[in-house]
């Protein structure tokens, strides 16, 4: 078991992955956070949240269920993956490579609402362009601005279903977010 208090930055930065982690029981292989050597990273299949993994943390890789997450920190526990089936390939979902990049600045310091209206504009013009039939959860994406705030760039896969990369390209942490049939 491993407990992170408040005030260690990795205890914020769990609770950002941990917002995306499955609560389906039916699910176990995802209804967990995952740490390999590069990254922690959680989904419910519709949304990932993922950070890097700072070898200053000192958490082995494998899959972690929370304990605890509070005000006054985070307790994970190590789960064997014959207990809950091995975590999916992530990687395959994350927007890059030959995808659309968008530069995304902000000027001034606009408050969450105006920053999410503004990226939900923008990005449900890609979405009814690339991927007519989708919308976004508006509510992944308020979470994910929560935690980052000091995004930097978007990735849009444009085909198919025009999948949203949100990144802070100094620190590493991103959130995905795959559209929904309407």
């Amino acid at each position: 078991m491993l407990e992170f208090n408040k005030i260690l930055p990795i205890t914020a930065a769990l609770k950002f992955v941990a917002l995306a982690m499955c609560k389906d029981a039916t699910r176990p292989n995802i209804n967990c956070v995952y740490v390999d050597d590069k990254n922690i990273v959680a989904t419910d299949g519709r949304r990932l949240h993922m950070i890097p993994c700072n070898p200053d943390y000192m958490i082995p890789a494998g899959s972690y269920r929370i304990i605890s997450n509070n005000a006054a920190g985070i307790i994970i526990d190590r789960i064997e993956d014959s207990a809950v089936g091995i975590f999916p390939n992530y990687k395959m979902v994350i927007p890059g490579g030959d995808d659309h990049v968008l530069g995304y600045k902000v000027c001034g310091r606009p408050n969450k609402l105006d920053k999410g209206a503004l990226l939900g504009n923008v990005y449900s013009q890609i979405l009814g362009a690339a991927a007519p039939g989708y919308i976004l959860n508006m509510e992944y994406l308020a979470q994910a601005l929560v935690y980052l705030e000091g995004f930097n760039q978007i990735t849009v896969k444009d085909t198919g279903t025009a999948t949203l990369l949100l990144s802070n390209v100094d620190t590493g942490a991103a959130a995905v977010i795959m559209p929904i049939r309407s």
